[in-house]
């Protein structure tokens, strides 16, 4: 039984609670794949800055957004929209770099969050 999703400062589990419909070993799956592999997307994202790949850049970012709005990171979701839109029009922002600083910040907060949702649904089971 799959019980409201618990608040949190970077996530909103409720779509994700809602398309699992009441599959809590989807909604860890889910999770755990995305603590698995934000990191490297991150990194996959910084590099194409870096180098100045703005097609790569628009896919990690496209990437990334997906993943953010799965887990209800919103503002997460919209910055890397806004990173995506930047590289499609080509009319590159100097800001991105400082974009992707707040990008990998906030990140943080979401793996943080997503960690302890998945202690609290470990500790449910257990209870």
């Amino acid at each position: 039984m799959t019980q409201t999703p618990k608040a949190y400062s970077h996530i909103n589990l409720t779509y994700l609670t809602e398309i699992a419909d009441g599959d809590e070993q989807f909604i860890e799956e889910t999770i755990r794949t995305y603590l698995q592999t934000i990191p490297s997307e991150l990194n996959q994202l910084s590099s194409s800055i870096r180098n100045e790949n703005w097609e790569q850049t628009a896919f990690h970012a496209h990437t990334l957004k997906g993943a953010f709005n799965f887990v209800g990171a919103t503002s997460l979701a919209a910055l890397c929209g806004h990173i995506e839109e930047v590289c499609n029009s080509q009319t590159v922002d100097i800001q991105l770099q400082q974009i992707l600083t707040e990008v990998v910040s906030e990140s943080i907060g979401v793996s943080d969050d997503l960690k302890a949702a998945l202690l609290t649904m470990h500790n449910s089971i257990v209870v």
